[in-house]
């Protein structure tokens, strides 16, 4: 599981979805919801250069944050398969999974993240250097938006452009917040069969170890082929 960790920030940073064919808002009341998405957009990108995440889950919408929370919470605590009796809570945030369920929905988030990035150090640097251009904001039917951006990553003397696309959503008090994604759902659900199959090879293991006769003490092989001394025939004169 150590190895697949790292790769999910990439994966949580980069919603890629298609666009709705949805209902846009009317009139002026668009151009200040544009600029609110824009506004929210921007401070959760800054705060995701500056590897500050408990800053950017103050961008969520609500419902986001504790669906992250609802999908991550079993993960957590599994058994981590290192042997070692630490559950995937421990070995990816250093709290255990009774002390991740004290926090609020945001400080989940923020924990969770912080502990993708310090298992790969090098996924903070590549953040902290990439730029982030908003190009507009479409709207939904059900009341949602989308806001297309491209971002560009610089490294090992490589530049790497990528358009993508963060779904927003308004809450009950009418400010708008990053959406749960598919990407993220996916991630989680992926760790989760991960964890299961691992925990269903330790278990199968055990319970072979469990029912196997126990071993005969070896014998040397010398011992099996020399006769006995004792059990020879004297020699007749």
């Amino acid at each position: 599981m150590r190895k697949i960790l790292p790769l999910l920030l990439a994966l949580t940073l980069l919603p890629g979805i298609a666009l709705a064919k949805k209902k846009k808002p009317a009139g002026t009341d668009q151009a200040a919801q544009k600029e609110q998405i824009l506004t929210t957009h921007r401070a959760y990108t800054q705060a995701v250069k500056g590897n500050d995440w408990a800053e950017a889950a103050k961008y969520f919408e609500p419902a986001a944050l504790s669906g992250i929370r609802e999908t991550m919470a079993p993960v957590f605590a599994m058994d981590a398969g290192d042997g070692d009796g630490k559950s995937v809570a421990e070995m990816m945030t250093g709290h255990t999974s009774d002390a991740l369920a004290e926090l609020d929905d945001a400080g989940f988030f923020g924990a969770f993240m912080t502990g993708v990035i310090a298992m790969n150090p090098g996924l903070s640097q590549v953040m902290a250097e990439s730029t982030m251009t908003e190009k507009g904001v479409a709207f939904g039917e059900g009341g949602d938006a989308y806001v297309v951006y491209e971002m560009t990553v610089v490294s090992n003397g490589m530049s790497v452009g990528k358009y993508a696309v963060t779904p927003m959503a308004r809450a009950a008090d009418g400010n708008w917040g990053l959406q749960m994604t598919g990407e993220i759902k996916g991630m989680a659900e992926m760790l989760s069969r991960l964890a299961a199959d691992e925990k269903a090879r330790a278990e199968a293991a055990a319970a072979e170890g469990a029912d196997a006769p126990p071993a005969e003490d070896a014998v040397p092989a010398d011992a099996q082929t020399q006769p006995d001394d004792s059990e020879q025939p004297e020699a007749k004169e």
